[in-house]
C-alpha cells in the first residue's frame, strides 16, 4: 500500500471514529473508551506518517491537545463545539 493510501485511510478512520463518538454521546452511551482509543491511535499514526513526527513527539502533540480527556469532559459537560482532531489543526479537509 502506498504512503498516500495509508494517510488517506488514517484520515477516514479519524473522521469515522469522531462521528461514532459523537453518535454515542448523543445516544447517551457512556463506554467511549474503545472508540476514543481508536481515534487517538489513528491520529498518532497520522502525525507520524503525514507529518513525519517521531512517536514521542506525536504523543506529546496529542497530549497537549488532550485528545483522550477532551471527549470525556465533553460527554459530561457537553460544551460546544465538539473537540477537534489533528486534521483540523493541519487544515486537512
Amino acid at each position: 500500500m502506498k504512503k498516500s493510501q495509508i494517510i488517506r485511510q488514517l484520515e477516514d478512520t479519524i473522521r469515522s471514529a469522531q462521528r461514532r463518538i459523537e453518535d454515542m454521546i448523543q445516544d447517551s452511551e457512556t463506554d467511549l473508551d474503545q472508540e476514543i482509543d481508536t481515534y487517538y491511535q489513528a491520529q498518532h499514526t497520522w502525525l507520524q506518517e503525514a507529518q513525519g513526527l517521531p512517536p514521542v513527539l506525536a504523543s506529546v502533540t496529542l497530549d497537549s491537545m488532550n485528545v483522550r480527556g477532551s471527549w470525556t469532559i465533553w460527554a459530561k459537560m457537553r460544551p460546544a463545539p465538539y473537540p477537534r482532531s489533528v486534521l483540523s489543526f493541519y487544515n486537512v479537509t
